[in-house]
């Protein structure tokens, strides 16, 4: 691999921003984890909220509602 010093300044330019795309959509991968995740957690909390008093954390404490 080369050191940035042996680069042209174009094909360093073109690398930073290859890498920034590749940063974008490891973000955009980690939000969409996180939703999910965050989803399938309140199904489970829901779930075993139902045999002690009806309420909805979807609807509740982290939906900001």
């Amino acid at each position: 691999m080369l050191s940035q010093d042996q680069l042209a300044a174009d094909d360093y330019a073109t690398l930073m921003k290859d890498e920034l795309d590749d940063l974008a959509g490891h973000r955009l991968r980690a939000l969409i984890s996180i939703e999910e995740n965050k989803k399938r957690v309140a199904r489970w909390y829901d779930k075993k909220r139902v045999a002690r008093r009806p309420r909805s954390l979807s609807m509740g404490i982290w939906s900001g509602s």
